[in-house]
């Protein structure tokens, strides 16, 4: 009999889960060695999620570090009423969060402002000025959508998190996410064309395709 490719993902995840409780709980204990072990499991996530909100490699690698300066501090005191990966990611978009407030001195990119920026570039660009420009047209659409629609989308495609997760850390049920992601994506298109940046509108549709797990 064929393999249920859900139950092997569900598998696997709540397998991901066990093994970081295990090592937070031996930190707890008081194996340092262990707090070294999550930082292996985690700093690549953390470093691409900083980095999907910034787009600047040095302040994306100045914010993992602060995100583990912080793991280090409440790791002590964790007390399991989630799992550790939505907690963590919990840290690290605080910490962003905090970035931009201090960087810019507000919650979010005033949209008079995004309306008349400049958004022309040169038509060659480096795959790094491209990956850079793609990630900060990402995070003005992420900026203009309600703020449900944004939790939605950082937890599916920044923190790659299952449905599951999702709605454990929304605190919603795994069908109404899926409704919340297919109006999130659908809004995130408008925007993306409304102030003409359709390539990131073909690029959040096409990453956001068939994501029902």
């Amino acid at each position: 009999m064929d393999n249920d490719p859900s139950l092997n993902n569900a598998a696997v995840q709540a397998s991901a889960k066990e093994q970081d409780d295990a090592l937070v709980r031996r930190y707890q204990a008081g194996e340092s060695s262990a707090l070294s072990e999550l930082y292996d499991r985690y700093v690549q996530p953390m470093y691409r999620f900083a980095y999907a909100k910034t787009g600047n490699k040095q302040e994306a690698e100045d914010l993992t570090q602060e995100i583990f300066m912080k793991l280090i501090h409440g790791l002590s005191t964790f007390q399991f009423q989630s799992s550790f990966k939505t907690w963590i990611y919990k840290v690290a978009a605080n910490t962003v969060m905090d970035y931009w407030r201090e960087k810019y001195k507000m919650k979010t990119v005033c949209i008079d402002d995004f309306l008349n920026s400049d958004l022309t570039e040169p038509l060659v660009m480096s795959s790094e000025q491209e990956l850079e420009k793609k990630a900060e047209h990402l995070q003005k659409i992420m900026d203009l959508l309600p703020e449900h629609y944004r939790d939605v989308l950082e937890c599916r495609f920044i923190k790659n998190y299952s449905l599951k997760e999702t709605a454990e850390a929304m605190g919603k049920t795994v069908g109404n996410v899926k409704v919340l992601q297919y109006r999130a994506l659908k809004k995130a298109v408008v925007v993306a064309e409304q102030f003409s940046l359709a390539p990131i509108s073909s690029s959040i549709s096409d990453s956001l395709e068939g994501r029902d797990e």
